[in-house]
């Protein structure tokens, strides 16, 4: 079985809100699941607490970040393929900082989704809509986290990566079995 690993913001709603990209980390497409050719430098992210004071273990909004916590628990589970960058978290009003975050890119991009067993079509644009996702274990191999080729933004993960991250309490973060996706 596999999950995505998301934000979680329905049960969290006191959760603070990343405000967007620098200028540095907004040349990286975060979700392709191919290496950056350089480094990305430390950088500074802005916080916006207007709709909550709560951090997260996880942010996936505009940039994927992930407190060092979780990125520890994540590889325990022998999950290797990210590159981590550090990165500074500082409250907008209060300009309070964390220095225990690291912007994520996951590395592996997989053609993965069993069409005939998933509940799928295609917009008027062409984009794939989804209420229910089926992987094809088949088409993962060893892999135990990965993007989507088609939902690049969805982080996937196998059902032994999940065990073994809800032995933990984090914060905001959520592993929602794939066949229980709805993308509207």
């Amino acid at each position: 079985m596999f999950y995505f690993l998301r934000q979680n913001l329905f049960e969290f709603a006191n959760v603070i809100e990343v405000v967007g990209h620098t200028p540095e980390t907004g040349k990286h497409l975060w979700t392709k699941g191919a290496r950056f050719d350089e480094p990305v430098p430390e950088q500074t992210i802005i916080l916006n607490p207007e709709y909550g004071t709560v951090m997260s273990d996880f942010f996936d909004t505009t940039i994927p970040l992930m407190s060092d916590r979780l990125l520890a628990a994540l590889k325990e589970t022998g999950e290797d393929n990210y590159d981590a960058y550090p990165m500074i978290l500082q409250r907008q009003d209060t300009g309070e900082q964390w220095r225990n975050y690291k912007a994520v890119n996951f590395v592996g991009c997989i053609d993965a989704i069993d069409m005939d067993k998933s509940d799928c079509r295609r917009s008027s644009t062409g984009r794939l809509r989804c209420e229910s996702i089926t992987i094809d274990p088949a088409r993962v191999g060893s892999a135990i986290c990965f993007r989507l080729k088609e939902g690049p933004d969805l982080l996937v993960i196998h059902e032994k990566v999940a065990d073994a991250l809800r032995r933990h309490e984090f914060v905001a973060v959520l592993m929602q079995s794939t066949q229980d996706y709805d993308g509207d």
